[in-house]
Protein backbone atom coordinates (compact mmCIF):
# COMPACT_ATOMS: atom_id res chain seq x y z
CA UNK A 1 0.00 0.00 0.00
CA UNK A 2 1.43 3.43 -0.90
CA UNK A 3 1.49 6.46 1.13
CA UNK A 4 -1.20 8.13 0.17
CA UNK A 5 -3.76 5.11 1.05
CA UNK A 6 -2.30 4.69 3.85
CA UNK A 7 -2.95 8.41 4.98
CA UNK A 8 -6.50 8.29 3.44
CA UNK A 9 -7.08 4.83 5.07
CA UNK A 10 -5.95 6.15 8.66
CA UNK A 11 -7.87 9.70 8.54
CA UNK A 12 -11.24 7.56 7.44
CA UNK A 13 -10.30 5.12 10.43
CA UNK A 14 -9.83 7.97 13.07
CA UNK A 15 -12.58 10.09 11.85
CA UNK A 16 -10.98 13.48 12.82
CA UNK A 17 -8.13 15.44 11.42
CA UNK A 18 -4.45 14.95 12.41
CA UNK A 19 -0.69 17.05 12.55
CA UNK A 20 1.62 15.99 10.40
CA UNK A 21 3.23 14.98 13.63
CA UNK A 22 0.91 12.88 14.94
CA UNK A 23 0.53 10.96 11.06
CA UNK A 24 4.33 10.30 10.99
CA UNK A 25 4.35 8.72 14.41
CA UNK A 26 0.87 6.87 14.01
CA UNK A 27 2.27 5.45 10.22
CA UNK A 28 5.84 4.83 11.93
CA UNK A 29 7.27 6.63 9.19
CA UNK A 30 11.19 6.00 8.41
CA UNK A 31 13.11 9.11 7.81
CA UNK A 32 13.56 8.13 4.06
CA UNK A 33 9.18 8.74 3.95
CA UNK A 34 8.89 11.35 6.07
CA UNK A 35 10.00 13.25 3.70
CA UNK A 36 7.22 12.30 1.23
CA UNK A 37 4.89 12.92 3.79
CA UNK A 38 4.27 16.63 2.75
CA UNK A 39 4.41 16.22 -0.93
CA UNK A 40 1.51 13.51 -0.69
CA UNK A 41 -0.19 15.71 1.64
CA UNK A 42 -0.09 18.82 -0.87
CA UNK A 43 -1.30 16.91 -3.68
CA UNK A 44 -4.13 15.21 -1.59
CA UNK A 45 -5.35 18.68 -0.74
CA UNK A 46 -4.86 19.81 -4.36
CA UNK A 47 -6.98 17.00 -5.58
CA UNK A 48 -9.88 17.79 -3.49
CA UNK A 49 -9.31 14.56 -0.59
CA UNK A 50 -8.43 16.59 2.13
CA UNK A 51 -8.55 20.11 3.67
CA UNK A 52 -5.94 21.68 5.91
CA UNK A 53 -7.71 22.90 9.24
CA UNK A 54 -6.46 25.93 11.66
CA UNK A 55 -3.57 24.80 13.83
CA UNK A 56 -2.28 22.88 10.95
CA UNK A 57 -4.02 19.70 10.92
CA UNK A 58 -5.44 17.55 7.86
CA UNK A 59 -8.46 15.98 7.18
CA UNK A 60 -10.61 14.10 5.15
CA UNK A 61 -13.09 16.55 3.40
CA UNK A 62 -15.61 14.03 3.30
CA UNK A 63 -15.36 13.82 6.92
CA UNK A 64 -15.90 17.68 7.38
CA UNK A 65 -19.50 19.06 8.35
CA UNK A 66 -18.45 22.27 6.63
CA UNK A 67 -21.01 24.98 4.91
CA UNK A 68 -19.91 26.93 1.96
CA UNK A 69 -19.66 30.97 2.61
CA UNK A 70 -20.22 30.94 6.27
Amino acid sequence: MGLRQQVLTLLAELGKPMAVRELIRRLDLPKEERLELKPVLRQLMTEGEILRLRGGRSGLASHMNLVVGR
